[in-house]
């Protein structure tokens, strides 16, 4: 009964009886004699359009309510989706940095260990101050390298040029260094045409 439209037709004219009617009845409408009947309709036709405007209102704010309640929902379910996601990928950034500094300190390192096999310190206790060599590998480590040795008055210069570069091409230059310094070892003298001979007998080797 609480949804229901109550309109009271009354021949009494008091007035607490009006006012406990309005207040306690909670009544639509409050109609006194005398009444016409053109009145009533109109009166019931208000209060029933009344009761449908409110019910439709009620409806719609359930509805309202409901549709904020799953984009609540949603919301929270996206922002979890998101929030993973985002952590995932900073856990593969994390990753990648991580292999990619492991990969940069190797190549460093075998920078490091190319360039012992580089004659600077023979140079330069020959040469003094006037000389300079520039050799700068592609990459961090490369397929070139140089080569000087000196005996009395012979003297041995060579640049030895790989096959690759990076890496592989590093690798080769320590083979091809490993073969010059044996081809040197079973030379009688410090000829460098002999030594540059020697080599290419097990692979494919240049110096210039």
């Amino acid at each position: 009964w609480p949804d229901t439209m109550r309109i009271l037709l009354t021949g009494y004219a008091d007035v607490t009886s009006t006012v406990a009617a309005i207040n306690e009845g909670e009544i639509y409408r409050y109609i006194s004699k005398p009444w016409d009947d053109h009145e009533i309709v109109n009166t019931v036709s208000e209060a029933l359009e009344r009761q449908h405007l409110e019910t439709e209102n009620r409806r719609l704010t359930a509805l309202t309510q409901a549709q904020n309640e799953e984009l609540k929902s949603l919301n929270a379910s996206l922002e979890e989706k998101v929030q993973a996601r985002t952590q995932a990928l900073e856990a593969a950034n994390l990753e990648m940095r991580r292999a990619h500094q492991k990969i940069k300190d190797s190549l460093d390192y075998a920078s490091l260990i190319q360039r012992a096999i580089l004659p600077d310190r023979q140079l330069s206790a020959t040469l003094g101050e006037h000389h300079f060599i520039l050799w700068k590998p592609r990459d961090v480590v490369g397929g070139d390298f140089y080569v000087f040795r000196s005996e009395g008055e012979q003297y041995l210069l060579g640049v030895v040029d790989c096959a690759g570069h990076g890496v592989p091409g590093a690798l080769m230059t320590m083979l091809a260094r490993a073969a010059l310094d044996q081809a040197r070892v079973a030379a009688e003298a410090l000829d460098d045409a002999h030594v540059a001979r020697s080599p290419s007998r097990g692979g494919p080797s240049r110096a210039l």
